[in-house]
Parts: C-alpha cells; sequence; structure tokens
C-alpha cells in the first residue's frame, strides 16, 4: 500500500506541532495508507529536502502561507527553496486568509 510521511520542521526549543499536522490528514485517508510522522529541527527548507531524499518520496506536499503582493500570490522563501531543489514533483497547496479551512 501506499506510504505517507508528515514532516514538521520547527525551530530549536519550539514546541511539537506534529499532531496539529496530522490532525488535517481525514480518517477515510488514513485508513488507505500507513502513516510515518517525522519531526526535525533546523532549516525547514533543508530538512524536508533532505526527508524527500532519504524517503525517497514520489510527491511533495507543501503547505504556502497566502501573501500578496500587488494582487498576485506570493510564495516564501521555504517554499521556493523547496520547489527549486526537490528530487520530485511539488505541489504547494496555499493556505486561504483567515485560517478558514474545512478539514472535513
Amino acid at each position: 500500500g501506499a506510504e505517507l510521511t508528515a514532516i514538521h520542521v520547527r525551530e530549536a526549543g519550539a514546541p511539537s506541532r506534529i499532531d496539529d499536522l496530522c490532525a488535517w490528514i481525514p480518517p477515510d485517508e488514513r485508513a488507505l495508507c500507513r502513516i510515518r510522522e517525522l519531526e526535525r529541527e533546523g532549516d525547514a527548507a533543508e530538512e524536508i529536502l533532505k526527508a524527500a531524499g532519504e524517503t525517497a518520496c514520489d510527491l511533495l506536499v507543501v503547505g504556502a502561507r497566502h501573501r500578496t503582493f500587488f494582487d498576485s500570490t506570493v510564495l516564501g522563501t521555504t517554499t521556493v527553496r523547496v520547489v527549486r531543489h526537490a528530487p520530485c514533483p511539488v505541489l504547494t497547496l496555499i493556505e486561504r486568509s483567515g485560517g478558514d479551512q474545512d478539514r472535513s
């Protein structure tokens, strides 16, 4: 079956948020694949790219905060670095303003 690796990279000393990340995975999807949780400290782009290489993933899905500049969406430096250097395709998901995502 399929394997999903969820990774959260935090700054040194910051609290763990891996449970918050994994809460976004719908229960019906959890039943279809094996979920591996990784939590690392350090530079987010560097650690994501390192994990992608170690796990030989087929696709990276990266969350990005919605930022605008003259009515255009702008990706942050972490997302840009991951997209440019990933060993596989990258799907970026832009967070809607206000954090009103539907978790169902």
